[in-house]
């Protein structure tokens, strides 16, 4: 036994094995699991009674955001919303709360399980008044956005946008609904969204950390632009328990891969993957 040697026991262990499928002890030793089914094992070591509670491998995700999506944690949240009316008092009320002239964002929303799957438009974000309003859609390839917003973005015509891979929907009358999607999203309207300090930006990626391994994720591939991983996810390296993988996310080809030599690999973090658009997502 060493100073690090545990064991976990009173419980029902899944293994992920065919055999044994299940087991009710296990043992850790040095960060690692060292034994399976050590009841008879047990004197001499330390030990943990788990009180009949299910014990299971970690998670691993293999598609998230995670900086966008610690940052969403401090975000409005609209993923629960079930029908436009409920989108509207969302926003109003989270506009009643805000500091006058704050930027409010908000992200989660898709019509598709609403009772009447009809997209938002501006008109559902009126209660806001003159304050900017940006609201993602759950899959972030589109956004709607008020006539603050609208007003500070510099949107080239309708075929040079849709030739850039991005679309300005209108209405009947071809008034903009708000509504903008892919490249109109992302290479109009987030460089005008006011960036959050590098030190919140920190403390969104450690929250994302943590929010990650609440629900049992002990690792994740994560799609990250090329600055925030040199700026941030290195400094944060092993932060908190969570390996990361990363995956270049970039919408500009040819894509910049000679960054990548310069970042050290380990059990933590670690390059491996790149990722570009050639068309829209089917949302």
């Amino acid at each position: 036994m060493t100073a690090k040697d545990v064991v976990y026991h009173n419980a029902k262990v899944w293994t992920g094995l065919e055999d044994p499928r299940f087991v009710s002890s296990f043992r850790v030793r040095d960060g690692r699991i060292a034994e399976l089914d050590c009841q008879s094992s047990m004197h001499g070591s330390s030990q943990v009674d788990l009180g009949g509670r299910f014990v299971s491998p970690g998670l691993i995700d293999a598609h998230v955001h995670l900086l966008l999506g610690g940052e969403s944690l401090g975000q409005v949240d609209l993923s629960s919303v079930g029908s436009l009316d409920e989108f509207e008092e969302v926003i109003a009320q989270a506009h009643k709360d805000m500091a006058p002239g704050q930027w409010l964002i908000a992200t989660g929303w898709s019509e598709d399980g609403w009772d009447s799957p009809q997209s938002p438009d501006r008109s559902n974000l009126l209660a806001c008044g003159d304050r900017p309003v940006v609201c993602w859609r759950m899959d972030l390839h589109a956004a709607l956005v008020n006539d603050a917003v609208l007003q500070l973005l510099s949107l080239p015509e309708d075929a040079i946008l849709e030739a850039q891979g991005g679309r300005q929907v209108r209405d009947g009358d071809g008034a903009p609904t708000g509504l903008l999607q892919e490249a109109a999203a992302w290479t109009y309207l987030i460089p005008a969204i006011p960036k959050l300090p590098a030190q919140q930006r920190a403390q969104a990626l450690a929250a994302a950390h943590r929010h990650c391994l609440d629900l049992g994720l002990v690792a994740v591939r994560s799609m990250e632009y090329a600055d925030d991983v040199r700026e941030l996810f290195v400094p944060a390296r092993g932060l908190g328990g969570l390996r990361v993988s990363i995956v270049q996310l970039d919408r500009t080809l040819p894509l910049d891969l000679d960054w990548m030599v310069d970042v050290p690999a380990d059990d933590w973090l670690r390059v491996t993957g790149c990722k570009s658009f050639v068309d829209g997502t089917i949302g």
